[in-house]
């Protein structure tokens, strides 16, 4: 068992286990108490878009994902560029 550890293989049974029951704690909570994850990505989203003034490359590098990923989430959640511009962005 030790081996496959060290070779970076986990035990059979190891990687399913859950993380309370291999004496660690579960990840804390990243999403705010009421909102779904569908609305925290559509508002994550948004204000990236905001931060970049509707440049799509610009919002995708600071999510760090690709401008296609971001492309296909926007169509996901019916976003449009001049939806997202704030109201002083030129």
């Amino acid at each position: 068992m030790i081996k496959a550890v060290l070779a970076g293989r986990a035990p059979r049974g190891l990687a399913s286990t859950p993380t309370a029951a291999r004496g660690r704690s579960p990840a804390p909570e990243v999403i705010p108490d009421g909102l779904s994850l569908p609305e925290t990505e559509k508002g994550m989203l948004v204000r990236a878009l905001e931060r970049s003034q509707g440049n799509q490359t610009q919002a995708a590098r600071t999510l760090g994902i690709t401008r296609d990923t971001l492309r296909y989430r926007m169509k996901k959640y019916n976003l449009q560029i001049g939806v997202c511009r704030t109201e002083n962005a030129v």
